[in-house]
């Protein structure tokens, strides 16, 4: 599906445009604003429809072979949000009569909904995941790049879990970044089984004359019949405590999310710039409370 996600955005965009253009205009401005509903939520029902689709709840053990080397399958489903987001903006244009005559607070929204768009718009393009060379590794992530050359990885094994794969660094110095990328530990891969990839990378670490295999059909295969001989060591998975504190830590979190934001709302009241400030970072932190909940429950559901 990834090699349609670059038509899917720029058919986006071609479409946003022309609406928010017929909608100023005001040629047709009622129907402008309905395509731009559609637009808006047919990407996202698509988006939940491809969560349920097996190559994204379960991706398999396997790589692309391209171009002399190993890749993770890209996803649609960044081209899908960044549809939506699109549409979003283009109803907020058609929706807003004078923009100089908004408050601060609704023009702040303006700015940090477009600076989001901008942030992933990489990850819309070309998808986020693993590009596995003899020379090392090149992880596209939703706002920039890492490179990884072999010699930088260090002696313990990666840990793949969900659709990440955490290395272990022997000189942190010799990994390259470009874009913004906050932890160049993390590399994604949404197309491709966490545990797998990390395995593979972990193999080819350890193992520096396989690598001049890979890209290879026939290498894929011997890593495969290598991983199946000798497993992986496998780290300590989290206990069952750590998970319950997990998600007892994202429940409290989210509840002093929840409570500060209405707390501060009353106060301040909700057309103060503070007050829209507490609104962001509230739901920032209820966000990742929610994620600490959902990822002490996987883990629960895992160990039973």
């Amino acid at each position: 599906m990834a090699r349609y996600s670059r038509g899917v955005l720029v058919a986006g965009l071609s479409i946003v445009a022309a609406a928010v253009l017929a909608g100023l205009l005001g040629v047709v401005r009622p129907a402008a604003i309905t395509v731009l509903v559609v637009l808006t939520v047919t990407p996202v029902v698509l988006l939940l429809a491809t969560f349920l689709t097996p190559s994204i709840r379960r991706p398999p053990a396997a790589f692309a072979v391209a171009d002399g080397a190993f890749r993770t399958p890209r996803t649609i489903m960044y081209a899908f949000c960044g549809v939506a987001h699109l549409g979003l903006l283009g109803l907020l244009v058609l929706l807003t009569d004078d923009f100089a005559a908004l408050s601060l607070k609704d023009k702040a929204t303006y700015v940090v909904g477009t600076a989001f768009f901008v942030i992933y718009v990489p990850a819309m393009w070309r998808g986020v995941g693993l590009t596995i060379t003899a020379e090392g590794i090149r992880a596209d992530k939703h706002c920039g790049t890492v490179v990884v050359p072999w010699a930088a990885i260090g002696p313990v094994p990666p840990i793949g879990e969900r659709n990440e794969v955490r290395l272990n660094y022997r000189d942190p110095g010799l990994v390259r970044v470009s874009g913004w990328t906050p932890n160049r530990r993390e590399l994604l891969c949404d197309g491709t089984d966490a545990k797998f990839a990390a395995a593979a990378i972990g193999y080819y670490a350890a193992h520096p004359e396989e690598r001049a295999g890979i890209g290879t059909p026939a290498a894929q295969d011997e890593l495969r019949a290598a991983l199946d001989a000798v497993p992986a060591e496998k780290p300590a998975s989290s206990s069952r405590g750590e998970k319950v504190a997990l998600i007892v830590i994202g429940l409290v979190f989210f509840v002093v999310a929840v409570a500060g934001d209405v707390w501060v709302s009353e106060i301040l009241g909700d057309e103060s710039l503070l007050g829209w400030l507490v609104h962001l970072v509230a739901g920032a932190i209820g966000l990742a409370a929610g994620w600490c909940v959902i990822d002490g429950v996987k883990g629960l559901r895992r160990r039973t």
